[in-house]
């Protein structure tokens, strides 16, 4: 027969508000619900900041495109079919980013209402 656990044995740091914690729970309870939601955490501290990245990294793909465009044009200088073929390239990319641009707008939509339900309701 081993001995009863007690709370000091493993937490003798432990603050006395935990310590009856770890003395009214049993294995297999829930533990106890955190104050703050992550949802509610995310809409106030990390949307603002993650709207602001995901569009700068949109901006930043044509502002590459671009580059490689310019690139191309000064290192393949005496070829114009090398000019052509990777300026059509990078057009091609950059009008197949262009169109793909609405699912965006979407994402961002979606993920707006679903942290303010998340808010609101806690589900």
């Amino acid at each position: 027969m081993h001995a009863p656990w007690h709370p000091l044995l493993f937490y003798p740091h432990a603050a006395p508000s935990r310590l009856h914690l770890c003395a009214v729970r049993r294995p297999g309870d829930r533990p106890p619900a955190p104050a703050r939601s992550f949802a509610a955490h995310w809409a106030q501290r990390c949307e603002a900041s993650w709207r602001r990245a995901f569009l700068l990294f949109g901006l930043g793909i044509p502002c590459l495109f671009a580059n490689l465009v310019v690139a191309a044009w000064i290192k393949f200088h005496e070829s114009m079919p090398a000019r052509a073929v990777t300026t059509a390239v990078l057009a091609a990319g950059l009008a197949a980013m262009g169109l793909s641009r609405k699912w965006t707008a979407h994402i961002l939509e979606t993920e707006r209402r679903e942290l303010v339900c998340r808010a609101l309701w806690g589900s």
